[in-house]
């Protein structure tokens, strides 16, 4: 007897493109060791696959999109420089629209659109990962265009300045393909600078979420060719320009394919046994299954394996707040969201376990419960020592706290490329990963921050005769 089974799957394609841009260099996804200056611990940060210009953007260039060329040192093909960090994001939002992409920064704030498909300033990662390990003495200035080693008169900067900047692609190009990366003008990244080292993110970090000034990478044609500058870093503030800096292009190149561990999955839905239906279930009937096109297909057995959702259990209807509202209602209204995971503005004395946000893709979930159990049991202790009847977290806490999560989580996989997964929900709001270290995490949860809650006390009658008691 043959059986005429039907395995119905839910999946979401790759989002993904392809550049139109001839000068654009495709960088590999690829990892590299940073030394985190707060923990003191070696950081492995993970970078996916972007596009990243050979050259820095050229005069000719700028002056095509913007219709002005600021640069000190005049010429068609040398890079544009003299320019803000806010001149090189505008060029970005302007040649993207040219093209047709989608333009990634808002003008009044400087914030980018990490799901964007335009132009866009690589981050402070990107640069790293696209100048690779550094050359020899002899190698760099085949590719680098630098002042010298001298560091003791400022007479060696002056033939430098008089001869400015040199043409783009005039010195070899680096072993990934890429001009002047080291050194001709310093080049604008996207990210903010912080002194002191600390990845954000161990996946795709773009810098702290504030700050006053821009990160630059690279050299100038001034800047000396002495070990300890190699690989500086420096900081302009945004509206600040100088003869030394200007800039190249990035782009996000993500697909947003989950790993499929097995040999076997594709040549199975490649089988001529396997018929491969995509135009989704209309309803179910008893001959079998009517797809949405109107055809009817016959089975004897179906095995459902359409994925599950977790942004909208059934159990927040159940739990009702103080002003009687459901977490339901409360979360249709402001999306799933709770502080630390653990509690919820509004629904005094309420924990959960693995709530919003504490989800993790490299590690396992009970590590993030095991954090969370002091915190929940530091709270009961505090409580009883001080004769609190009730926690209830501040709002402007819990809102703090799930406004930061979003930056964190805002150009990372989990939301970038357009893409629909079950991380996010309707709104395109994830409120499932956990976007950072799971250290920090359990390092946030050492104590109960009683001063981050509203607290009602137990009434003095019913503590006098607890005591008594």
């Amino acid at each position: 007897m043959t059986i005429r089974l039907s395995l119905f799957v839910a999946f979401t394609l790759g989002c993904a493109f392809t550049s139109r841009a001839q000068d654009l260099v495709r960088v590999p996804a690829a990892t590299y060791e940073v030394s985190d200056q707060i923990t003191t611990l070696k950081v492995q940060v993970s970078v996916s696959e972007f596009l990243l210009g050979a050259a820095e953007v050229t005069q000719k260039e700028y002056e095509a999109i913007t219709s002005s060329d600021p640069s000190v040192y005049k010429g068609a093909d040398r890079p544009v420089e003299n320019v803000s960090w806010w001149d090189a994001i505008r060029y970005c939002n302007l040649r993207s629209a040219k093209e047709g992409l989608t333009a990634c920064y808002d003008l009044t704030s400087g914030e980018r659109d990490s799901a964007c498909t335009g132009y866009r300033l690589p981050t402070e990662a990107e640069w790293i990962v696209a100048a690779g390990p550094l050359p020899s003495d002899r190698e760099l200035l085949d590719v680098a265009n630098l002042g010298v080693s001298s560091t003791k008169s400022l007479d060696v900067f002056e033939p430098a300045i008089k001869k400015g900047t040199a043409h783009v692609r005039s010195l070899k190009a680096s072993e990934s393909g890429f001009f002047d990366l080291r050194g001709n003008v310093w080049e604008w990244t996207g990210d903010y600078f912080d002194p002191v080292a600390s990845p954000d993110a161990v996946r795709d970090p773009s810098g702290p979420p504030s700050g006053l000034a821009r990160v630059i990478r690279g050299g100038s044609f001034v800047s000396t060719t002495s070990r300890w500058s190699r690989d500086f870093r420096s900081s302009m503030t945004p509206d600040w320009h100088s003869q030394f800096t200007g800039f190249r292009v990035a782009r996000s190149s993500r697909e947003q394919k989950r790993l499929t561990p097995s040999n076997e999955y594709l040549p199975a839905i490649a089988s001529p046994t396997t018929t491969l239906v995509t135009s989704g279930i209309e309803r179910m009937v008893p001959e079998g299954i009517v797809t949405k096109d109107g055809v009817t297909h016959e089975f004897d057995v179906i095995i459902l394996a359409t994925g599950f959702r977790v942004t909208d259990n059934t159990f927040p209807e159940l739990v009702i707040g103080r002003d009687g509202r459901t977490l339901r209602q409360t979360w249709d209204d402001g999306g799933m969201g709770a502080y630390n995971g653990t509690t919820f503005a509004g629904f005094p004395n309420f924990f959960m376990l693995a709530g919003p946000n504490t989800g993790i893709g490299h590690t396992s979930l009970v590590y993030m419960i095991e954090a969370q159990f002091p915190y929940i049991l530091d709270a009961l202790r505090l409580m009883k020592d001080h004769g609190i009847a009730s926690v209830d977290v501040r709002p402007d806490v819990q809102t703090a706290y799930n406004e930061m999560l979003q930056r964190k989580l805002s150009p990372t996989v989990w939301n970038t490329g357009g893409c629909k997964s079950w991380y996010l929900d309707k709104n395109g709001h994830n409120s499932t990963i956990w976007p950072d270290y799971t250290f920090k995490f359990a390092k946030r949860l050492e104590r109960f921050d009683l001063e981050s809650y509203y607290q009602e006390l137990v009434p003095t009658t019913e503590r006098k005769l607890a005591a008594i008691s």
